[in-house]
């Protein structure tokens, strides 16, 4: 079963190990099922009042069974402070990190998912990417005497792969391609891009990659002219036709729309845990695009000046899209002419960047995360997508640290750097602050 990013109508399998070490059992190329981003649609209008009434802030109570966990327990989560932590780094400046906030829509995702979250200690105990025996179907070498994930399989790499055309609004390669290194901290390469080609009557898609052509199945509204890409065979097509020998995993990234079962209006991506490949699109993360949330094929093109939004997802009229009926969505325009196009491409820029480095922290072992709000949160809508943080908590930034041994500060200064060139001052007012903290507590070169 492949479970998808953010889907509607459908609740995600209950998480499972994402990959195998080596066996005497066939192969299985069956995509192994992780816990995903849901999609549903909010029904229901605001009532209307007869009387004004002080506004309250929105209870929405947690999906059953959830608990949200105590700050003692988040503190517990990230784990003591012993030889992987020797100057307790992830321990300082705790008060920089916020809980997770509660959910006021009953489409947020912890409105949703009871979730378990993980812990940096239940991550040890789980990554195969740490454990002593290879995984399997991965071919390059293997040195189980490594430490480290970059120790055990030091030819591996993760890839990304340009699917189709990316014009527009659409981030840039090499700037997603350079922030995913920063990030993860782990060697990233850009693999030759695939061709989208479609018929002349628009009803069947063929991708062409380093000069073979596949069919790719999928759906076509000939009326408008919309199509989406079947995100299955998107999966099916990665592992058996292009990954690479040396793949750590491979990601395919494309501004084609995707679904992946007929009820839906789109995905916004899948992973296929043991095929180690995933697809994501940054097609409905375009802030000038306006959603339909009844039909899949409709939606428009808006100038900058007046659908732009800085906050919330686009809308229909009064409907929002990801957290679908919901009545008076408030948008913040961006300016006008150059300077609105300015500001929408450092939203795609970063909406994308995030989605990014979130699904393959996925695949590369990290659950999403209860304790701190973090890029390893769950979302589920675009506008609570958006409104996630770009950075790791405590606890998963733990994780990354105990697959590569990065050197916290040198990380953070590098993304410091990213946000810097591409004038994201937000997320440069969040760092400058903790590499000042980090600094204060004499952080030096190793874990910090």
């Amino acid at each position: 079963m492949i479970s998808p990013h953010r889907q509607l109508r459908k609740r995600p399998a209950k998480n499972e190990a994402m990959l195998e070490v080596e066996s005497d059992s066939e192969l299985d190329l069956a995509p192994q099922p992780r816990k995903a981003h849901t999609l549903a649609r909010e029904k229901g209008k605001m009532k209307k009042e007869e009387k004004p009434r002080k506004k309250q802030p929105a209870t929405v109570p947690f999906a059953r069974g959830f608990k949200p966990p105590t700050r003692a327990q988040a503190l517990a989560a990230i784990g003591p402070v012993n030889e992987t932590d020797e100057e307790g780094i992830f321990h300082m400046g705790l008060d920089m990190f916020e809980e997770v906030p509660l959910p006021t829509s009953e489409n947020d995702w912890l409105a949703q998912y009871k979730e378990s979250g993980q812990t940096f200690e239940e991550f040890l105990e789980w990554s195969p990417w740490l454990g002593a025996r290879k995984i399997k179907y991965i071919k390059h070498r293997f040195v189980s005497a490594g430490t480290t994930m970059l120790d055990k399989y030091p030819e591996g790499k993760i890839y990304l792969l340009p699917l189709g055309e990316f014009s527009g609004l659409a981030p840039d390669m090499d700037a997603l391609l350079d922030y995913t290194r920063r990030f993860h901290c782990q060697p990233v390469s850009l693999l030759p891009p695939a061709t989208l080609e479609h018929s002349s009557d628009g009803t069947t898609t063929h991708v062409i990659y380093q000069g073979k052509r596949h069919y790719l199945p999928g759906r076509y509204h000939s009326r408008s002219g919309h199509r989406q890409l079947c995100v299955n065979d998107v999966l099916l097509w990665l592992s058996r036709a292009v990954l690479p020998d040396d793949a750590t995993c491979l990601v395919a990234l494309t501004m084609s729309d995707l679904y992946d079962t007929d009820p839906d209006l789109f995905v916004a991506g899948m992973a296929a845990g043991r095929m180690r490949v995933g697809v994501f699109t940054f097609f409905r993360y375009d802030p000038a695009l306006v959603f339909s949330d009844e039909h899949w094929f409709q939606f428009e093109r808006r100038p900058l000046t007046e659908s732009t939004s800085t906050t919330t997802t686009t809308s229909t009229s009064t409907k929002t899209q990801r957290g679908k009926g919901k009545k008076g969505a408030k948008e913040e325009g961006v300016g006008s002419g150059e300077e609105a196009t300015v500001v929408a491409r450092k939203l795609m820029l970063s909406r994308s960047c995030k989605i990014l480095v979130h699904e393959l922290g996925h695949m590369l072992g990290l659950d999403h995360c209860i304790h701190f709000r973090c890029c390893m949160n769950g979302s589920g809508h675009l506008a609570e997508d958006f409104a996630q943080p770009m950075f790791l908590c405590p606890i998963d930034l733990r994780k990354v640290h105990a697959l590569t041994s990065c050197n916290v500060l040198a990380r953070y200064r590098s993304l410091l750097e990213f946000f810097t060139i591409h004038d994201l001052q937000e997320e440069c007012a969040w760092l400058k602050p903790r590499i000042a903290t980090l600094e204060a507590h004499g952080a030096g070169a190793g874990a910090g």
